[in-house]
């Protein structure tokens, strides 16, 4: 087994032990969820609350094409915005930097 896969195999690992649940597009995934940073931010007619943090979850958990930016995915029944995407393909985990929609 090379280093790639030793690194894959840990992270499956640590994801199946400490993972938080997701949902994208349907698909329940495990991930690991930075703690979310709320803030008080100026949107259209005043102050907004907004939240943002970051989800790792395997690439290959995926059942459909990667993420994009604008996809959407829950975490504790609430809907977030996908706004930047890690994407090393040296690395398992894919990084998604997430904020609260703002419709």
């Amino acid at each position: 087994m090379g280093l790639r896969e030793e690194k894959a195999a840990d992270l499956a690992s640590i994801l199946a032990d400490a993972g938080e649940a997701v949902v994208y597009k349907g698909q329940v995934l495990q991930a690991l969820v930075s703690v979310p940073t709320t803030a008080l931010e100026l949107d259209v007619g005043g102050i907004a609350e907004a939240a943002d943090f970051t989800v790792k979850l395997m690439r290959t958990a995926l059942a459909f094409d990667p993420p994009v930016i604008g996809d959407r995915i829950a975490f504790r029944d609430s809907d977030f915005r996908i706004i930047r995407i890690g994407d090393h393909p040296g690395y398992p985990l894919l990084v998604l930097s997430v904020t609260m929609p703002h419709e």
